[in-house]
């Protein structure tokens, strides 16, 4: 026995000796070469871009965000915080006189897709990124907690990015102050770490790398540009053709001794996508055809006979037949209709509200077989103190002010009341996007029964080269971003542009956005619809004096909303936290500048070769321990 363990000791020291590992590999039966199986599948419609600050209004991105990028913490599929990059913390400072509260973070030794090493400073540049005056992120929220992030975010006391209490110390360590926290006596109190570790896990607050956002205006829209942190990488990706995702081989990986599939099992994925079937009107605007459902049906095809292996996306036209032979997971998206408050026609919260009253949501949710109704923004997974100790659920305890079912009546007698009898919008959706296509058809049908002329415009991509790029902009996106202004594209070091030079894009009347609950926290869905907290863009060239706070995307602004956000943002109590943002949500929905209309659920259908698929909080898929039995390589 001796020898024998002399034996493998030595091979052991030989492996560490040696440029290579090739003993200690045969040794313990590893082939080094292992590639392992290779799953053909299709998610949904085509993602437009993977950059963490906008993927997350599409829910035809989130599969593949949460397979290339990883954040510090994560959450698992109860909503419990677990470690991600991170490797562990400690408290560095806790002074109970000035309030003042310090952590360092430790990233754990793991390096991106292309190989360079994976630093502290890479979330620092990504949060530093959101915090820009000069982006436009809902996201900034999460981030308040740290010191002078709100002020920075909001332009004031002439802070900068660089006036932002998170640093990088060294290669691996972040260091974090918070703002102190004050008592109504004057004493300080500690942050509750739990909570900041939950905002921490929002897949929003991933790490980015300077150099490669740094290549493309819209670098998020091209794999050439997209290194990954996760599990996986972006191979290759064709807009309206396919998309190859491989195993991130670097992963946390110690390449000297770990075997290549130790973190990752499957070698990838080749994912499908089939070209939108869209028609363009006199005035140029892309235009719903109905035949959007022609990508998922050439999908199921495939699968049917055998050239798929997933799918977790069905047409509209077979969810009924189906509907038994999925399984279904509850996601994180809820459909909603932003209307532009600035607009006469919705200027008046009794229009609106007339107009939430016409849709039926149980009746739509049974149109698109695959979702639920929703009478709120917030999420059924949001808890209640923001984080998981207990299943506590933040819906459990909301009033409820919507609906799920239709009241014509009141709807008429509401429009009367505010004397609309009629008028004529457009919604707008995303280009491709089946399930958005057909609620606008319906809610068209149910507006237009209240005497407005509605119609539907679907916005898309355009695709150009910079920098000897190919990328593409995502009009639709844009539209949002604008808050229901006009809009132009910038075009600067763009060549090759499909759109038309100098082209004017009407904004938006209403616009179909999918809402991602970014947290397990109400706060961080709720507080943008402030203006004070909206983490809009500022154009600080043309700042004067004291600033004034962005509107929400939608215009809307309501001093008693404002000063329950602010309430909840500002007390240390829990429960009149809690107890605020419900009154938050309560003015929302009544005011309704926001329409939530259903949640998606995702629909999975697989061979039955495929073992081991888990599903995360919001019904990501963790492929990482995937088994393929009886797997034989397919030419591609």
């Amino acid at each position: 026995m001796k020898r024998v363990l002399a034996f493998i000791l030595t091979a052991v020291f030989l492996c560490f000796s040696l440029s290579s590992c090739t003993v200690y590999y045969s040794l313990f039966g590893i082939d080094q070469n292992y590639t392992g199986p290779l799953v053909y599948a299709y998610f949904s419609d085509m993602p437009t871009t993977f950059d963490p600050l906008y993927a997350y209004l599409d829910d035809s991105a989130s599969f593949v965000m949460s397979l290339i990028y990883e954040g510090l913490y994560k959450y698992n599929s109860d909503g419990k915080v677990v470690k991600g990059l991170a490797k562990s913390y400690k408290k560095t400072l806790w002074n109970e006189t000035t309030g003042e509260f310090q952590i360092e973070i430790t990233v754990k030794n793991t390096v991106w897709s292309d190989q360079t090493a994976l630093s502290a400073d890479d979330f620092i540049y990504a949060w530093r990124r959101i915090l820009d005056p000069g982006t436009s992120s809902s996201a900034a929220v999460l981030l308040y907690d740290i010191k002078n992030a709100r002020k920075v975010k909001n332009a004031e006391d002439n802070l900068t990015k660089f006036d932002f209490g998170a640093t990088a110390v060294g290669t691996n360590i972040l260091r974090i102050d918070f703002e102190p926290i004050a008592l109504e006596d004057g004493t300080y109190r500690e942050p509750d770490l739990d909570a900041f570790f939950a905002k921490l896990a929002s897949p929003v607050l991933v790490p980015l790398r300077s150099d490669a956002v740094a290549k493309l205006s819209d670098w998020g829209s091209t794999n050439a540009t997209v290194p990954a942190s996760g599990p996986f990488y972006l191979k290759s990706f064709t807009p309206n053709g396919t998309m190859r995702i491989e195993r991130n081989r670097f992963y946390l990986r110690d390449q000297e001794i770990d075997p290549i599939n130790k973190y990752v099992e499957p070698y990838g994925f080749v994912v499908s996508f089939s070209p939108n079937d869209t028609q363009t009107d006199e005035q140029g605007n892309q235009i719903i055809l109905k035949t959007y459902e022609s990508a998922a049906i050439r999908a199921l095809e495939k699968y049917k006979i055998g050239e798929l292996d997933y799918m977790s996306y069905l047409p509209l036209s077979v969810r009924e037949q189906y509907k038994d032979q999925v399984s279904l997971y509850d996601t994180l998206f809820t459909h909603t209709y932003y209307f532009n408050t600035e607009n006469p026609l919705f200027a008046k919260p009794e229009v609106r509200q007339a107009l939430s009253l016409a849709i039926d949501r149980s009746e739509l949710a049974n149109r698109l077989v695959f979702a639920k109704a929703a009478t709120t923004i917030v999420g059924s997974k949001v808890f209640e103190n923001g984080y998981s100790k207990k299943k506590d659920y933040f819906n459990d305890h909301s009033e409820k002010i919507i609906s799920e079912s239709a009241d014509m009546q009141k709807a008429k007698s509401l429009l009367s009341s505010a004397g609309v009898s009629g008028g004529s919008f457009t919604i707008t959706v995303r280009s491709g996007d089946e399930t958005g296509a057909a609620v606008a058809e319906y809610c068209k049908d149910a507006w237009e029964n209240l005497g407005f002329s509605v119609s539907i415009r679907a916005l898309g991509t355009y695709s150009y080269q910079e920098n000897y790029y190919d990328g593409v902009v995502d009009v639709f996106n844009e539209c949002y971003k604008a808050g229901g202004k006009d809009f132009t594209i910038d075009l600067e070091g763009k060549t090759q542009y499909t759109g038309v030079a100098g082209e004017v894009i009407k904004g938006f009347d209403v616009i179909a956005v999918d809402l991602y609950q970014n947290s397990t926290d109400a706060f961080s869905t709720l507080a943008p619809f402030s203006k004070y907290f909206s983490g809009g863009y500022i154009d600080l060239s043309v700042v004067q004096g004291d600033y004034e706070p962005v509107l929400p995307i939608t215009g809307y602004d309501s001093a008693a909303y404002n000063a329950a956000i602010d309430a909840a943002f500002n007390t240390v109590d829990p429960a009149v936290r809690a107890e605020k943002l419900h009154e938050a949500e309560t003015i929302l929905m009544t005011d309704l500048p926001v329409m939530p209309l259903i949640t998606y659920q995702t629909s999975v259908m697989k061979i039955s070769n495929l073992k081991n698929i888990s599903y995360g909080f919001g019904a990501c898929p963790d492929f990482l321990d995937l088994k393929y039995s009886d797997y034989k390589e397919r030419t591609e």
